[in-house]
């Protein structure tokens, strides 16, 4: 476990140190400007800490006693071709045609998962190295441990809304629309991607502060019923999407005491949503796309209230974590008390990573 926790460690220090080493204070202007500059996150940097990421499932894996629920289940649909999603089992059976083993999908899927994320901090205009600093301090280095389908479907999400964040032109639209159908493909989670693509491109703004967090409220309130509603609409033509909802809001759903547990680790996502409408007077005007960072937010937020019903509906917040981080870090350039909110947030980031990985080596022994 100690050597685990070292290894985290020095995850998302390496991370940092190699977005800081390549971040240069011509960036800044860049950013003002709209532009892009690609060298803040080159193709080198992308390899080295995909490649260390792997390296940390290696350690993990090899090192394990045994394979975790997850993974056992991941094992066994390798091994026996027992459906998981068309995507991760296009995965598999390319795997299969090469002999390579069940650790070789983990492996890849970790590598291919982190450096997708660092192509959409290489692509985006607002990103900076603190926002891969406290990425890199949130679980998502161990989702691409243990949730196959999910950490491919977040991986394409960051780097499909880092996009959308650009300027438009035909070639970035078709990408989208490929990193829309790719996500639904490998997690029934990337359908909400297709809700996000229509409100930035629609250019969706809060204009009500009260009356949205009112909605807000009645959203997570009626979250259940909601869901299944929505089943009930889908299942004659996305029968997938409605089974799965089907499944998490079911009678045989979790129970919702585990779901209030839960709500506590996504405390830094609702100090970001806080932070982010108390300043919003303020920080819209100088900080670009604004409105449809915050809604990004507050959608995040509203879904990680909903594990009071069902805890993995924090997922559905997993899809948005780097762009909610973008849009901290940007904050933090004009907000008051900015070095004891980043303080905070970090703290925060930190303190719910660790906690779960040591919880996860003193109840299971492995993840």
């Amino acid at each position: 476990m100690i050597i685990s926790l070292l290894l985290f460690t020095l995850c998302w220090m390496l991370a940092y140190f190699v977005a800081k080493l390549n971040y240069h204070k011509s960036d800044d202007a860049l950013i003002a400007s709209g532009r892009i500059d690609k060298s803040k996150m080159p193709i080198w940097a992308i390899l080295l800490i995909a490649s260390f990421c792997a390296f940390y499932n290696y350690y993990i894996t090899t090192t394990g006693s045994s394979y975790g629920s997850d993974r056992e289940n991941y094992l066994q649909s390798f091994e026996f071709g027992r459906f998981e999603s068309i995507g991760l089992m296009f995965v598999m059976n390319f795997l299969h045609q090469y002999d390579a083993s069940f650790n070789s999908l983990l492996y890849i899927s970790t590598f291919i998962s982190v450096a997708f994320v660092m192509l959409a901090y290489r692509y985006s205009r607002d990103a900076n190295p603190h926002t891969v600093l406290l990425f890199f301090m949130s679980p998502y280095v161990f989702q691409t441990f243990t949730a196959l389908k999910q950490c491919y479907t977040t991986a394409f999400a960051t780097l499909l809304i880092m996009l959308l964040m650009q300027k438009k032109s035909l070639v970035k639209e078709v990408i989208c629309i490929i990193l829309i159908i790719v996500s639904c493909l490998f997690h029934s989670a990337g359908y909400l991607l297709i809700i996000i693509y229509a409100l930035i491109r629609l250019d969706y703004k809060i204009t009500n502060i009260p009356k949205a967090l009112f909605y807000a409220c009645v959203i997570v309130i009626f979250f259940k019923p909601l869901m299944l509603q929505i089943a009930d609409l889908a299942f004659g033509f996305l029968p997938y999407l409605a089974n799965k909802i089907y499944e998490y809001f079911g009678e045989k759903g979790m129970e919702a005491e585990r779901g209030v547990i839960v709500v506590l680790k996504g405390l830094p996502y609702f100090y970001i949503t806080f932070i982010a409408i108390k300043y919003r007077k303020k920080l819209r005007i100088c900080v670009k796309d604004y409105d449809k960072y915050m809604l990004i937010s507050l959608i995040g937020s509203i879904f990680y209230l909903a594990t009071v019903y069902n805890v993995w509906m924090r997922r559905a917040t997993d899809l948005l974590t780097f762009t909610i981080i973008v849009f901290w870090t940007q904050i933090l350039n004009s907000v008051p008390n900015a070095k004891e909110k980043r303080v905070i947030e970090i703290s925060l980031m930190l303190l719910f990573t660790y906690r779960w990985l040591i919880m996860i080596y003193l109840n299971f022994g492995t993840l």
